[in-house]
């Protein structure tokens, strides 16, 4: 099995020391790699500082669907552009969000920066940018090491003049200067406009 796991990761362009890595993590417990372990292992790759901007074009939904008409095993058939539609950005830009905040600290700081608007409605008042920035930041440095994702299914949106976004996120973090993992589920709600 180990083999075939190995020729796996080399064809995914993952480098095979990951494996090594997680043979040495005991079957009954669980490691998170970190963002920069994920580049490290080619798990990911890129840049997630764009991520504001690639939400717009994202491919979150389908860019394009056969003329009205066309069968759907038509070779030929015609293509027309379809737009993402608002839920379907405001998904992509909470699935970014989550994914960028579980990157090293600098990168992760960076996407809030650019994804946050001049006022930001933070824990129910309107707070200027460099205050949500300075919290986060205190909370980076005291957690550097955070995975969050959102639980597949537990999404619901909702758009007028903005999107709320609500679900279930998954959290794993380390407290710094501490061996301590704290684990576990948050409520989470997100309002974009």
């Amino acid at each position: 099995m180990t083999a075939e796991i190995m020729t796996y990761l080399i064809e995914m362009d993952v480098d095979p020391k990951l494996l090594q890595l997680s043979l040495s993590v005991p079957s009954d417990d669980m490691r998170y790699l970190t963002a920069s372990e994920m580049r490290s292992y080619r798990v990911i790759s890129g840049d997630i500082s764009n991520l504001p901007n690639q939400i717009a074009t994202s491919k979150a939904a389908p860019t394009e669907i056969p003329a009205a008409g066309e069968g759907t095993g038509a070779k030929s058939a015609e293509m027309v552009p379809v737009p993402a539609t608002t839920e379907q950005k405001a998904l992509a830009f909470m699935t970014a969000y989550h994914d960028a905040w579980s990157m090293e600290n600098e990168s992760a700081l960076q996407f809030m920066d650019r994804a946050y608007g001049d006022v930001v409605e933070f824990y129910g008042k309107a707070t200027p940018k460099a205050g949500v920035i300075d919290e986060k930041r205190r909370f980076a440095m005291r957690w550097p090491t955070r995975a969050y994702s959102v639980k597949p299914g537990s999404e619901h949106v909702s758009c007028a003049t903005t999107c709320r976004v609500d679900g279930v996120v998954d959290c794993h973090r380390v407290l710094r200067l501490r061996s301590t993992d704290m684990e576990g589920r948050e409520q989470g709600r997100r309002r974009w406009g």
